[in-house]
């Protein structure tokens, strides 16, 4: 079935894609994703499913993260969202996998082609919406962090002119003190004198 319907994969026996070994390791691949056995899975697991996949359908995220994105979008934007099947994943990557200007025919290539623009153009405006969205978020970011200091010197400065402007009061116990020593002293010859003149 997956070779009547994936004529694509082969073209001729010597230029051949996939190999039989090649659809088992998807095969083996999807039935780990699909654990419920239902034949299809949610649009978005199609990420896990692509990360798994080895040999001549693996994409490696370092060198193709663009194209990972595209495959990615492609069968949300495809299926809205919704669930895909195993066909639906396995023809996208047989897409993916040739030169299709080589092995499609004139009309499916103009339809592909158009696809593969208007996801490419997609998926552009994504990441420049989630860049400009990261900015924005740390530019609120810094201008909370700098709210906070300016408030929390308004405060200091207050505090400070509150200080300036109602000193505490001076304590003067200690004055008195030397007042009433003083006074003392003072008393003292007096009564001196006074006796000395009896």
């Amino acid at each position: 079935i997956i070779v009547e319907n994936f004529s694509l994969f082969y073209s001729t026996e010597e230029d051949q894609l996939l190999s039989p070994n090649d659809l088992r390791h998807y095969q083996i691949i999807w039935n780990m994703v699909d654990d419920k056995r239902e034949g299809v899975i949610p649009a978005f697991r199609v990420k896990f499913l692509l990360r798994l996949l080895r040999g001549r359908l693996e994409v490696d995220l370092d060198k193709d993260k663009l194209l990972f994105k595209h495959m990615c979008y492609e069968m949300e934007r495809l299926h809205s969202g919704g669930d895909v099947t195993f066909h639906d994943v396995l023809s996208m990557l047989s897409y993916r996998s040739v030169d299709i200007r080589k092995s499609l025919q004139l009309e499916e290539l103009l339809a592909r082609e158009q696809l593969e623009y208007t996801i490419e153009e997609e998926v552009a405006k994504q990441t420049i919406r989630m860049w400009l969205k990261k900015c924005l978020k740390r530019i609120r970011a810094k201008q909370q962090q700098s709210c906070s200091i300016i408030h929390s010197l308004r405060e200091s400065q207050q505090q400070e002119l509150s200080r300036f402007l109602n000193p505490p009061s001076i304590e003067t116990t200690q004055p008195s003190d030397d007042l009433n020593l003083n006074n003392q002293d003072n008393a003292q010859p007096e009564v001196l004198s006074s006796t000395h003149v009896f």
